[in-house]
């Protein structure tokens, strides 16, 4: 209120107007994934949701890797787990620096496993890991101390886009997109 009346912040959000409450899409990083996960599954405002490093199974609370499905979300929400309501798509990466040793080749599972909860709930979901990838790859930092991929965020862009498009906006083009 005192921001509002020194005139430096608007006493409503100008751009509310921009926004249809009809059609809403949430996506987040890190433990952002985790909330917009969590969050997307409990608001019932949200049509659809992306989480970038990675999409966890809303209906177990832990640490990644731990409940049932192996995907444990963080709390990410208010209240008890919501479970499975809205279409996810996880995308995400083999590693988080990109300087961690491998013996052999990352298991093509092993970062699907809160989408594959979803598909087994019955709700649409998609899973893409990029290879080579990074924790990094939805940063947009320049940066050698927080490596990416030449184009990781473009193809997160991309697939982020073609997913809103078809469950938020129902752009049946979106499907050959993805």
């Amino acid at each position: 209120e005192r921001r509002v009346r020194e005139g430096r912040n608007a006493a409503f959000n100008p751009f509310w107007e921009l926004v249809d409450g009809e059609r809403i899409g949430i996506a987040g990083h890190s433990y952002g994934a985790a909330g917009v996960s969590w969050v997307g599954q409990q608001d019932e405002r949200v049509d659809a949701v992306v989480a970038w490093d990675n999409l966890c199974a809303p209906t177990a609370v832990g640490r990644t890797g731990e409940g049932p499905t192996g995907a444990a979300c963080l709390r990410g929400g208010q209240g008890d787990p919501p479970g499975f309501r809205v279409p996810s798509l996880g995308i995400t990466n083999d590693s988080f620096s990109g300087n961690e040793s491998r013996s052999s080749d990352p298991d093509p599972l092993e970062r699907s496993r809160g989408s594959l909860a979803f598909s087994e709930a019955g709700v649409d979901t998609g899973s893409i890991a990029i290879r080579g990838g990074t924790h990094f790859e939805f940063s947009y930092l320049p940066s050698r101390a927080f490596r990416a991929t030449l184009r990781g965020i473009d193809l997160a862009a991309w697939y982020t886009t073609a997913w809103f498009d078809k469950y938020v906006k129902g752009d049946r083009s979106a499907d050959a997109r993805l």
